[in-house]
This record gives C-alpha cells, structure tokens and sequence, in this order.
C-alpha cells in the first residue's frame, strides 16, 4: 500500500520516471505512465539490480522496514555510490532501528521516552506491572507481547528465538498515537497526528487499523516536541513516523519510524498534502503545508505486501 501510495502521489508530479525495483511477492496497479519495474526473483540477490539501477537514476527512496537493518543496508548502499537518497542518514536509521538505543538517547536528552531494557532469559523476582516484550527492531506491532505475570513472562520468553534482540517496556495505558512528521537538519514539521487502533489476542499485539489526519487538542505540544526530536537527532530526514502513548498527563515516546508508515496511506485524502511533492521539495528547501481538506480517513491493515 505504501508503495502504491507513493506512486500515486508521484504521478502527479511533473518531469518524474519511477523505475521500480519489486519484490516477488508484490503487486502494483495504476503505475503511472513511464514507470518501470524490475521484479526480483524469490531467491535472487537484489543488490546487483539495485546498483545497477542507481547508476541510471537521480534519487533513490528506499520503502523497507528496520527489521534486519533492511532500511539500514539500502541506505548504506545508495550512500556508497554517492546516490542521493530521500531517507535518513545511516547513523540515524542505526539510532532509530533500535528501540533500546532510541529510549535511552532520548532521555539523555530530555525528552519523555519509555523505560526500555534488554530480555533476558533470567526470570525477575517479581514484576512491577504489566510488562510489553517486543523485538528490539520489530516494525508495528511485530511479535509484541503483554505479560501480566512472572508466569506469562516464562511463557513468552521460552517461545521466543534469540531472546537477546528481544527488549522490555512497562506497559503504559493510555492512547497509542502515531504523528507524521517531515524532518531536514534539525527542523521538523508535523503533517498530522493519527490514532492507532490495537487489539490484543493471546497475549500478542496486532495493529488492526490507523486513523489518520485525527483531531487533537495536544497537536502544538507535539508540534514542539518533534522539533525536540530534530534537535536531538539531526539526522532525520523526509518522511518520519513517531509512535507514542498519550495520557491526560504526558505523552510518552515509544519508537521513531525514519520511513514511510502505514499512516501515510491516507495523508493525500484526509489533507490534500501530497507528502511525495513536500520531500521532493526538501532537496532544495522547505516544504509548503497547506491542507485543502481537513477530515480524518480509516487505513485497515492486513498483511499484504506494503
């Protein structure tokens, strides 16, 4: 959905020839006119295609998740061959890409994350509180469980592989919020603030639906606190996705997406910004935030190729 999004959004873009590199298990409908696509083969090597590519183009916007340093190796690579990419720096997407790495970071800095630390295979005394397991580069809510008790905590940690790239968090309830930002050398506009709607089955967590372009009463003070994030992390860099909690008291950091989201799949019809047109504009300048329509639009998740 991502990529189809961002197709449609190129489409309306004068001067602009995508040249697409696919995986497999994709599919795409109402390319737009001059667009080629390259399909990679189930167990084919994508990167010799991939640099090929580069030589042929003048920017590269990288659509992968953090899991794996996926995102991280593609933009490594494009920066190899002095390509010009519309993502994060390396050092940034390395930062974001662990949400251990992004709590602490964070705090020491001053700004309001959760409280993360490494799993163990060692069983804690007792818990605080219900406690969140998650990979510590998952995407959404991949393999992200709630435990209640020490014996849910042996439960989900014995099912689990490589319990080492597994972190903890104190469960927080509250709203699960998800802000659209842009981002460019230590300055952060906010596209939108999105709900998150959550469900919770065996224990596990499932992202069932984004609402996105919602109305919010807190959208200047998180207007001001990804301008902290900017400050912090100048790395950031065209599309960011900010996932947090927000309490009647605070709101709390959660992870930092430095990439497309699931929430930008509806940003073009809930506020008439082309978010494709505003990073284009980051090359040279500042993007032009103005909303032709104001209404907030349902994105249902599934596990299709996005």
């Amino acid at each position: 959905m991502m990529l189809q999004t961002l197709l449609a959004e190129l489409k309306s873009i004068d001067d602009i020839e995508p040249v697409i590199l696919l995986d497999w298990r994709c599919e795409l409908a109402d390319l737009p006119e001059r667009t080629i696509v390259h399909r990679i083969d189930k167990d084919q090597d994508y990167r010799p295609v991939l640099l090929k590519l580069m030589r042929q183009c003048r920017l590269f916007w990288p659509i992968a998740p953090e899991t794996d340093g996926a995102l991280l190796a593609l933009v490594e690579l494009a920066e190899a061959q002095s390509m010009t990419t519309l993502a994060s720096s390396p050092a940034a997407i390395a930062l974001c890409g662990s949400k251990l790495a992004t709590s602490r970071y964070l705090r020491r800095h001053n700004i309001n994350a959760i409280e993360t630390e490494r799993l163990t295979a060692e069983v804690p005394p007792r818990l605080a509180g219900k406690m969140v397991i998650k990979p510590d580069d998952g995407a959404g809510a991949e393999d992200s469980f709630i435990v209640s008790s020490l014996e849910d905590y042996r439960r989900v940690v014995g099912r689990l592989q490589a319990i080492e790239r597994y972190v903890m968090q104190p469960y927080r309830p509250g709203r699960a919020i998800s802000l659209s930002c842009l981002f460019k050398q230590g300055r952060a506009w906010l596209l939108c603030c999105n709900g998150q709607q959550l469900s919770v089955s065996n224990g596990q967590f499932r992202l069932m639906a984004c609402q996105v372009n919602i109305r919010s009463r807190t959208a200047i003070d998180y207007a001001r606190l990804i301008e902290q994030v900017a400050r912090a992390i100048p790395g950031l860099w065209g599309y960011v996705g900010i996932d947090l909690i927000e309490t009647e008291r605070e709101a709390v950091i959660l992870e930092i997406n430095p990439r497309l989201t699931s929430s930008y799949d509806g940003i073009v019809e809930a506020s008439g910004i082309n978010v494709a047109e505003q990073v284009l504009r980051l090359l040279d300048g500042e993007p032009v935030l103005r909303k032709t329509r104001d209404t907030t639009v349902m994105i249902t998740l599934d596990k299709e190729c996005n």
